[in-house]
């Protein structure tokens, strides 16, 4: 009878060790597919770096923040977006700031009309089209933006 309780507890511990290592496993695939798409986004934002802002602007010559967007997630992870903030902002499900993790949408209300959005990268950063200085990363923590945040959504 106790070699048959050393069996069931040896093939318990089996069990527990090999399904360790592949949760240990599945997390490096994930941080590494992580940095992929991290290195992608900036690669992809090297790219278009003070491209100047213009409304309407789908080029190097200028571009708007949706249409920086849209051009972003389509090169990085092959996602297609509609064309305005104003579609954009209807795709996915709503996140809080909390939640927030590399690829999800960031919008803001920078007037009675207007909306921005851009993409989160990770420590409080996103990058967007300012209509000041073009492509440009911010952070979530300066006081403009932190007055003027609206809503994240996660489309992917």
């Amino acid at each position: 009878m106790k070699p048959l309780i050393l069996f069931v507890v040896w093939m318990i511990t089996s069990l527990l060790v090999g399904c360790s290592s592949n949760h240990i496993e599945s997390n490096s695939i994930t941080k590494q597919s992580q940095n992929m798409a991290h290195s992608k986004i900036m690669s992809f934002y090297e790219q278009w770096y003070k491209t100047p802002y213009r409304l309407g602007g789908n080029s190097k010559y200028g571009i708007d923040c949706s249409a920086f967007i849209q051009r972003l997630m389509m090169a990085v992870f092959n996602h297609k977006l509609p064309r305005t903030t104003k579609e954009q902002v209807e795709l996915g499900r709503a996140i809080s700031q909390q939640q927030l993790q590399m690829g999800d949408l960031i919008f803001f209300k920078t007037g009675p009309t207007t909306r921005h959005v851009g993409l989160y990268i990770s420590d409080t950063s996103f990058v967007h089209a300012s209509t000041s200085k073009g492509v440009i990363t911010s952070s979530m923590l300066n006081p403009y933006w932190q007055a003027h945040y609206w809503q994240s959504r996660r489309v992917l």
